[in-house]
């Protein structure tokens, strides 16, 4: 039986994530001084998908991230505290399913829980399809998934055929370089900045590989799409949004649209967006909280196209945005049921090496994104280093959903399927 190996997670910026593989060193060569590039298959594969995007069935992109939108995932993500968050379900969706294809076992079969599906097979093709849907980049909008291998060039113990499963399966560039290096932590630095648009180079400025590290898997995702029908600039006006530190005077975008959704304790609506997306805004009753939003499951039928609006006119405003945020995945994904990851005693990392490896464990996991909103459209990144019906008649004016006290938002297809979720609690933090 192969030794279980240790792992190090890092989520992405923007979309983007990246996993950090740390363990006892095993066989160790002469460290050269640089870092050299082992290939680019992603370039070729990429091409591919972005040839067959669109070609993805909503239904075959539903449940794919339904364990990181669910009521307890939002509760960790979103309603912590009284901050602003953003993450990308999508995003670390995609990290674990590279989790899964270096686990085996019970390690396994608990991501693959979380990412709803019953066998690697099955994940693989769910991944194939979702991968088809999230690459595009045209007129009418730009969704830039990419993902990296970053490998150690004194350890060949590496199993050649997952690696060449995570090249193949999910577009995976790889490196090889001196792990520890600044010249190494530069590179993949870089190569963050690069796939995310440089939106988060704060973040991607704290991802450092450290000697110990066995391997890093790195997951992006780059999201920009313009709304169907823009805001107008001289609508924008300077509103009063009362936030739980005190009233802030921030700059207001305001709207029409016709659709009107109600949870037990909440409105939402959706903003229409070229790329076929759309952007709710979920606003709480008078007197309830973004945590009732969470723990209401109309919350994800909205998202999923099971609920029914109330057909109505809704004159709606929200904030201009501009919101990071940086989470530890560690308790988080520890909560929704992946645990074997993180324990070295339980851990089964064989797939990741030819025979025996070095003990090998999840030993960090963090996830960065950003979203931001103008009146002409939405970008957002990130990187993983991983409705009950209310009312039951229709008003005779048209309902007033302003949002100028803490909200929830998402970007979703019509499917389901998440690019990005957030709350607001502090515009303009």
């Amino acid at each position: 039986m192969k030794k279980k190996s240790r792992i190090t997670k890092y989520t992405a910026l923007l979309a983007a994530g990246c996993l950090l593989f740390a363990g006892c060193a095993g066989s160790a060569a002469q460290d050269p001084t640089a870092p050299s590039m082992a290939g680019e298959p992603a370039k070729v594969l990429a091409a591919a998908v972005v040839t067959d995007a669109k070609n993805g069935s909503g239904e075959d992109t539903a449940h794919f991230a339904d364990g990181l939108v669910s009521q307890e995932a939002l509760r960790l993500f979103l309603t912590a505290d009284e901050k602003n968050h953003v993450y990308s379900p999508l995003n670390v969706a995609m990290a674990l399913a590279l989790l899964a294809e270096i686990t085996d076992g019970d390690t396994r079969a608990e991501v693959l829980d979380v990412l709803g599906v019953d066998s690697i097979e099955t994940l693989r093709a769910r991944v194939e399809v979702v991968l088809r849907a999230a690459y595009y980049d045209g007129e009418e909008g730009t969704s830039l998934p990419a993902a990296s291998l970053w490998l150690r060039n004194d350890f060949d113990g590496y199993n050649t055929e997952t690696m060449q499963t995570l090249a193949e399966r999910y577009a995976a560039s790889s490196y090889s370089g001196t792990m520890g290096s600044e010249e190494y932590n530069r590179l993949l630095q870089d190569w963050i900045n690069e796939q995310t648009h440089g939106l988060l180079k704060e973040q991607a400025g704290n991802v450092k590989l450290d000697k110990e590290t066995v391997l890093a898997l790195v997951t992006t995702l780059y999201y920009k799409a313009s709304w169907q029908q823009p805001f107008m600039e001289q609508l924008t006006t300077q509103e009063v949004f009362h936030s739980p530190s005190g009233d802030v005077t921030v700059p207001f975008m305001h709207g029409s649209t016709h659709g009107y959704f109600r949870g037990e304790h909440f409105g939402a609506v959706s903003v229409a967006l070229q790329d076929g997306k759309n952007f709710w805004l979920f606003l709480p009753d008078e007197g309830f909280t973004l945590a009732d939003i969470a723990a209401d499951p109309a919350y994800a039928e909205i998202l999923a196209g099971t609920a029914q609006p109330q057909n109505v006119r809704v004159d709606y405003s929200f904030p201009k945005l501009d919101v990071t945020d940086e989470t530890d995945l560690t308790d988080v994904l520890k909560q929704l049921g992946i645990e074997r990851a993180f324990d070295a005693g339980t851990s089964d990392f064989s797939p990741l090496y030819e025979g025996e490896g070095p003990q090998t464990y999840v030993s960090a996991a963090k996830h960065a994104a950003r979203l931001t909103a103008d009146e002409y459209g939405v970008e957002a990144a990130a990187f993983t280093v991983m409705a009950a019906m209310g009312a039951s008649f229709l008003p005779e004016q048209p309902i007033q959903f302003i949002c100028d006290r803490p909200f929830m938002f998402a970007v979703a297809d019509d499917s389901g399927l998440v690019w990005f979720a957030g709350a607001v609690n502090q515009p303009g933090a």
